[in-house]
């Protein structure tokens, strides 16, 4: 995926963790931002509630990204912040689609 952002001209951040992106998330901006839903540490649940609490004008630009199936802690996410939510695996025009939703948000 940071490919295709890279493609299209966008900077791209990746973190490992959702404590690692948090630790920079005061001085953080983004166009879009993808959540996986099962990363090390905290969950995306979790680095939602968070982002939430220190950023909430960022959570409009969240999208949750998840393989499982099952979804629950995904749909969750959804509704309780509002964020997108899309399964993975996703096709780059995909992929561009949500930055560019995000972009309009």
């Amino acid at each position: 995926m940071a490919e295709w952002a890279l493609d299209e001209a966008y900077d791209v951040h990746c973190f490992l963790s959702g404590e690692a992106f948090l630790d920079v998330v005061s001085d953080f901006d983004a166009v879009a931002i993808l959540i996986d839903l099962s990363m090390p540490g905290l969950d995306g649940l979790e680095t939602c509630a968070e982002l939430e609490k220190r950023r909430p004008e960022l959570l409009g630009r969240c999208t949750i990204v998840t393989a499982d199936p099952v979804r629950s802690k995904a749909d969750e996410a959804s509704q309780r912040f509002g964020v997108r939510l899309r399964t993975r695996p996703f096709r780059q025009q995909d992929f561009l689609s949500l930055v560019n939703e995000a972009q309009s948000r």
